[in-house]
Formats: C-alpha cells, sequence, structure tokens
C-alpha cells in the first residue's frame, strides 16, 4: 500500500466513527443536491405537458392513482420522483418515455458556426464578443458532455426497464 493510501487510512481509522458518520452524511447531502438538479428539467417538463393539456393536476391525480395533492408535492421536489411516477404520468398523455427523454435533451443551441454567421452579419464586432462567443461555446461542449452522461445514465434506466418487461424495447 502506497503511504498517502496508508496515511489516509491511518487518518480514517484514528479519527473514528464520528467522522466517517458526517463524511457520510456529506456525501448523502451531495448526492440529493445532484439528483435535485438532474430531476428538474424532468418536472418542468411533466409541469409543461400537464399545461397544455386539458387535464387538472387533481384529474392527473386521479387518474394515475395517486392521493389529493401527490402531483403537487412531486413537482415541488418534496417528495423523490420514482420512475413509476413518470411511467404513469407518460401514460396518461399517451407519451412514449424514449420520445418523451428525447424531446427532454434536445439541443436548442445554436451552433457556433450559426454563431459566427450571426456576428458577421452584425455591427462590427471587436475582440470581446469573439470572446463571448468562444466562452458560449466550451458552455456548450461542457452541458453536451453533461447531457451525455445523464443520457448514459437514462438509457441504463430504459434498459432496466425494458428488462424487466415495464416497457417495450425502441429496437423493434
Amino acid at each position: 500500500m502506497s503511504k498517502t493510501r496508508s496515511t489516509a487510512l491511518d487518518d480514517t481509522l484514528r479519527d473514528g466513527p464520528e467522522t466517517r458518520r458526517s463524511d457520510l452524511h456529506a456525501d448523502r447531502r451531495r448526492l440529493q443536491e445532484t439528483h435535485r438538479s438532474d430531476v428538474k428539467p424532468i418536472l418542468e417538463a411533466l409541469r409543461q405537458m400537464i399545461r397544455r393539456s386539458e387535464l387538472s393536476q387533481r384529474q392527473v391525480e386521479e387518474a394515475a392513482g395517486f392521493s389529493r395533492g401527490y402531483l403537487s408535492q412531486l413537482l415541488a421536489q418534496n417528495l423523490d420522483l420514482k420512475v413509476w411516477h413518470l411511467m404513469k404520468i407518460l401514460e396518461i398523455f399517451g407519451e412514449h418515455p424514449g420520445d418523451f427523454f428525447h424531446r427532454l435533451h434536445t439541443s436548442r443551441r445554436s451552433t457556433p458556426d450559426a454563431l459566427a454567421d450571426f456576428a458577421a452579419r452584425s455591427a462590427p464586432a471587436g475582440d470581446s464578443l469573439a470572446a463571448s462567443f468562444d466562452h458560449l461555446y466550451r458552455v456548450g461542449l461542457d452541458s453536451l458532455a453533461s447531457l451525455r452522461q445523464r443520457l448514459e445514465r437514462m438509457e441504463g434506466a430504459v434498459e432496466q426497464l425494458e428488462s424487466r418487461g415495464l416497457i417495450e424495447s425502441s429496437e423493434e
């Protein structure tokens, strides 16, 4: 074992269960915050779907078999959104999960070429505008990388649902 690893292990053992418990709580909080940020776009898309429909939240709750106020609690993130919640709501609206997530994660951002074309047609651009476009492009790449990670997690979840027979395979 390397000296660094050994020292870290010794420190952990010396610090005792209280430190390990506080580290566990910190890890749990970070995981919950990540989960909440991952779920926000899904909940917003569900809100929009309900608003665009002719159904009230109460009617959606009844159709899904949820108790009164349950959907409001889900949408407010006071309850954890589970896959079965999502599947039930999508079923009510006749929405295929693959279509829902495809629409949810379809990039609406402009390409760098489109931004450059816009800048060329606009008033003379200085270096600061070019730097802004470069920054936007980098942010877009970071967002795409994050989106790819989320998509991979979602694909794994869909595969599990397909293997359990809860949804039909989209490849058929």
